[in-house]
């Protein structure tokens, strides 16, 4: 049961109208970032929609229904959370962000190289040069949807491009039948084969910066067996 004296306020503007609710925070932001375990029963401290919820003031069913084309609390609910402004308290922000800021990290040294040197830059110089632009991030928007406008601020500092690797790996048979569940799991198949004597040949498209990773994953599977060769880069 949500504690009243603890809750906060989730607030959406629909057609000029102000609707609110009252929320656990911690389990709004988890229902807001999509974490399906939370129910929205189970994150309202009161089973109603207002138009001024520190009022007491009630939206009127005719509003919740031109607003979110339902009167169900609870489907009203989750729009309003999902859509709207979480009023959380300042700690709780700096950590979401934080978050959001190593998603954002890792998320670029997995897409993008140094051009100059055809290698990914390391976590550490990102994120020092995230802080040195910087960098605003939004700890309610997508890591990728943020992705863009973080590689625009960054390329005055130091050289950076996304890029995509193309890679042709030849399997031996003794580790074939393994390796293709393992590489639907590792990598974007483009096309495969199979020889005659039992070895799988695959063409796999990968993250420029994870091209290490596959390397290491492709060793472990075939025991150091296997043959890789890098084809194209997509730029």
């Amino acid at each position: 049961m949500v504690n009243i004296d603890k809750a906060i306020i989730a607030r959406l503007e629909v057609n000029d109208k102000t609707f609110e609710i009252l929320v656990d925070a911690e389990k709004a932001l988890e229902f807001k970032k999509g974490t399906t375990s939370v129910s929205v029963q189970n994150i309202l401290a009161v089973n109603e929609i207002f138009k001024d919820a520190r009022k007491g003031d009630k939206a009127s069913p005719s509003d919740i229904q031109k607003a979110f084309k339902t009167t169900d609390v609870f489907e009203a609910a989750g729009q309003i959370i999902r859509k709207g402004d979480i009023k959380i308290t300042t700690h709780m922000r700096q950590q979401l962000v934080e978050e959001k800021r190593k998603q954002l990290v890792n998320l670029i040294t997995r897409n993008a190289i140094n051009p100059q040197t055809n290698t990914p830059h390391p976590p550490q110089r990102i994120e020092a040069c995230l802080e040195q632009a910087r960098v605003q991030i939004d700890p309610f928007i997508p890591a990728e949807e943020q992705m863009a406008g973080a590689l625009k601020e960054l390329r005055p500092l130091i050289p950076i491009r996304i890029e995509k690797k193309r890679v042709a790996i030849k399997f031996p048979a003794q580790c074939s039948q393994i390796a293709v569940g393992i590489m639907k799991r590792s990598a974007e198949i483009k096309r495969d084969a199979w020889l005659n004597d039992g070895s799988w040949v695959v063409e796999v498209e990968i993250p420029a910066g994870t091209l290490g990773d596959l390397i290491s994953t492709v060793n472990r599977v075939s025991q150091g067996n296997a043959t890789l060769k890098e084809l194209e880069s997509l730029k």
